[in-house]
């Protein structure tokens, strides 16, 4: 395919040419019977992972009595001066009322709210990185901060010259990861790696105190934090959401137990998404070791990989 991409600025692929020109190499049923089972698994587990991301969501929204929240779509609010002088915003959007409606109900069914001022430790953006292919150490870019996870697999990379001189945009296991500019603005997800990695500056680094730190981090990517997010941000042509943003968000704070629950569920999803990559890497490479030396080869290598899933519990 990428031999017959066509264009400058945005690559295109012909239809026609995919279905016409397209080769397949075509191995024995033994080894197409193998790589099929390993890839329906690895979709089963993808889909398991959502599920469980989901529960996450809906245990946390049937907590806060959310699950049958409709944002309003009335576009008038009435203000008094001094709330326009204490948010420091005139424009009306701000003050839509799906938005205090959200605050009426999270304030009536939360344990407690707090800001993330008063949990953060640290809050900024990372830096604009020269990037270096293959380098030592990876950068994170807002579009490896995915809907529910990070892209851990296609992470950019630089030096670690720059690495030592940038100790700011250093990410450490625990942080939550925020896209700040663009289309997906508010986006967030927690790393969850020891690996040195640097965070580029359309991405903000957010490092709470709070024990939970994966809860903190699904409210904010939850509809808690877009709703906060859609209101915060600012931007015509293109959305930013700055750290001073941030600092305000309102976080609810739930029982422990449910907390704990929530990041259970969020670890279980990771947990077989991350399988779920293991088992189509597997079948790619077997695909590839078999059109690189010969089918036999392929085989064994599923083989040994069959041997390291049942280690993991696939």
């Amino acid at each position: 395919m990428e031999r017959r991409f066509t264009g400058n600025v945005q690559m295109h692929l012909n239809l026609v040419e995919c279905k016409e020109k397209l080769l397949i190499p075509v191995f024995s049923s033994g080894l197409q019977q193998e790589i099929k089972e390993l890839f329906t698994t690895a979709i089963d587990l993808f889909k398991n992972a959502n599920i469980k991301y989901q529960e996450a969501g809906t245990l946390l929204l049937s907590t806060l009595a959310l699950n049958d929240f409709i944002p309003s779509k009335e576009n008038t609010s009435v203000k008094t001066f001094s709330q326009f002088k204490e948010s420091g915003r005139l424009d009306a959007e701000y003050y839509h009322p799906k938005f205090d409606e959200l605050m009426k109900r999270l304030h009536t069914h939360a344990e407690k709210m707090v800001l993330v001022k008063e949990i953060r430790t640290e809050n900024h953006r990372g830096v604009q990185p020269d990037y270096i292919v293959g380098g030592e150490i990876a950068v994170v870019n807002s579009k490896n901060i995915l809907e529910n996870g990070l892209d851990y697999d296609n992470f950019s990379a630089t030096s670690r010259e720059l690495w030592e001189l940038t100790q700011k945009a250093h990410i450490e296991k625990g942080d939550i990861l925020i896209y700040t500019t663009g289309a997906n603005v508010g986006r967030a997800a927690l790393y969850r790696l020891r690996v040195p990695a640097l965070a580029s500056n359309h991405v903000n680094i957010l490092r709470v105190t709070h024990k939970h730190p994966k809860y903190i981090a699904f409210v904010i990517n939850s509809m808690i934090g877009r709703l906060q997010t859609e209101r915060l941000s600012t931007g015509s042509a293109q959305q930013e959401l700055y750290p001073s943003d941030i600092d305000n968000f309102l976080i609810p704070i739930v029982p422990e137990a449910k907390q704990a629950e929530i990041e259970a569920l969020l670890d279980e999803s990771h947990a077989l998404r991350e399988q779920s990559k293991a088992l189509l890497k597997a079948a790619t490479r077997a695909v590839e070791i078999a059109i690189e030396q010969n089918e036999a080869n392929g085989m064994e290598f599923l083989e040994k990989a069959r041997e390291r899933n049942k280690e993991m519990g696939i």
